[in-house]
């Protein structure tokens, strides 16, 4: 029981620490987790991620608008 608790509180630390990641100019880290977090609850779930970042890429990559709109702002950078 305890350790279900302890498991519960570290998983909501870490979420958290995963939305408000931030990278070195201040920007989100993902910034479509919001959108893509429902994928990622369910990659976990059914054990095709074992991380968020892992379930966050997938999720992003099943979402073609997403994807596609990513791929082009990485090309032309």
């Amino acid at each position: 029981m305890v350790q279900e608790q302890l498991t519960e509180v570290f998983a909501k630390q870490d979420l958290q620490q995963f939305q408000a990641a931030k990278d070195a100019s201040g920007n989100p880290l993902y910034p479509h987790y919001e959108t893509v977090r429902n994928t990622m609850a369910q990659l976990l779930e059914s054990g095709l991620a074992q991380d968020l970042k892992t379930a966050y890429d997938k999720a992003i990559r099943l979402h073609d608008n997403i994807w596609e709109a990513d791929q082009q702002v990485k090309q032309a950078a």
